[in-house]
This record gives C-alpha cells, structure tokens and sequence, in this order.
C-alpha cells in the first residue's frame, strides 16, 4: 500500500527492557528502567488524541489562533505547515488559496461570534435583567462568542474593504437582535435601539 505523504512521522517505539533476572537488586533495576522507560515513552508518542491526518479543521484552528495571536498577515501557509509538521502541500487538499482560508477563517468568526450573539439576543428571557445576563455570558464563555476573535477581524477590516463590508453586515445584524429583544421587553424602537448601541 503506497505510503500517504500527509501522514505525520510516527515516534519509533523503545527498546524493550532487557531480562535483568531476579533478586533484589534486579527487581530495583527493572523498576528503575520501567520508570525511565515510561518518561521517554510519555515525550515521544503524540498524544492520544493527535491526529495522524491534519484535517481541514485543523488547518483553519491553526490559522485562527495565530490570526488572533499575530494578525491577518501572520496566517502564512508554509508557518502553519510547520506548527502542524505537515508538508504545504497538505494544504491544498483541503483549501484553493491562501485567500480561501481566510474566508474560511471570516465565516468561522461569522458562525461563532455573530451567530453565537444573536443565539443569546433570542434566548428566551423572562425579564429584560434577565435577557441582558444571557448577553453578557457571551463575555465571559469564550464557547458562545469570542472577543479576541471580535478584535482581530475589526484590526483587519481597517486594511481590508472585503472584510469591513463583512463587519459592517455582521454589526446590522446584531444591532438589529438586540434592539428586538429590548423590544420584546416593552422597550420602545427608539430606545430599544439606543439601548442595543451601548
């Protein structure tokens, strides 16, 4: 079977202890190697979790946490080959572009942080303190919406007219959210809008 070029080098195994016999000072030999053994083995195999294959998912978390870290001119393709020891040519099974995966990277920040706001603009609240608690989880619950994601697509919508237009879409809509559900709340239009701006 031809071997997979994308597939991540393995860690060879350890040599097997030797047979040290019997007796005391054998048993404290082997306890001891057993115990080398289990720390060279715990630094040279990858995680349990790791994947042998980097999926396409994995392309874009890496290209996220240093889009957040570093900035929209940081998300290079042979950086990230090499964060997720992979080959570049990896990339291209899975994006056309590096202008590909950066529209990846805005519909993700898209689907978490605009989605993920008006999810809880709509929750459904019995009071308006209680309507305004479920916005503000999204503070601190980096799983509903987050905001050094927020930070990192308004820094690169000042450099880029595709992705202030995108952030100016994303804005309408969570305004348009919060005002309705002032409005829900017995808030009139006015208000409701004034008070979804702050």
């Amino acid at each position: 079977m031809a071997t997979d070029p994308f597939q991540r080098r393995a860690a060879s195994p350890s040599a097997p202890v030797p047979d040290l016999g019997t007796g005391t000072a054998a048993n404290a030999a082997t306890g001891i190697a057993d115990g080398l053994h289990g720390r060279c083995t715990a630094q040279m195999i990858p995680e349990p979790s790791a994947k042998s294959r980097v999926s396409r998912q994995d392309w874009l978390d890496a290209a996220l946490r240093r889009f957040i870290r570093d900035g929209v001119d940081s998300v290079k393709v042979l950086s990230l080959s090499d964060e997720l020891g992979v080959s570049r040519s990896s990339f291209y099974w899975h994006f056309k572009s590096r202008p590909d995966l950066l529209e990846a990277l805005l519909d993700a920040w898209k689907a978490k942080n605009t989605a993920g706001l008006i999810a809880q603009a709509e929750a459904p609240a019995a009071t308006i303190t209680e309507a305004v608690c479920s916005i503000f989880r999204c503070v601190f619950d980096t799983r509903l919406f987050d905001t050094a994601l927020d930070f990192a697509v308004r820094d690169w919508a000042r450099r880029a007219p595709e992705v202030r237009a995108a952030l100016a879409a994303s804005d309408a809509q969570r305004l348009a959210a919060l005002s309705a559900m002032y409005a829900r709340h017995g808030y009139g239009a006015d208000e409701a809008e004034t008070r979804a701006r702050v």
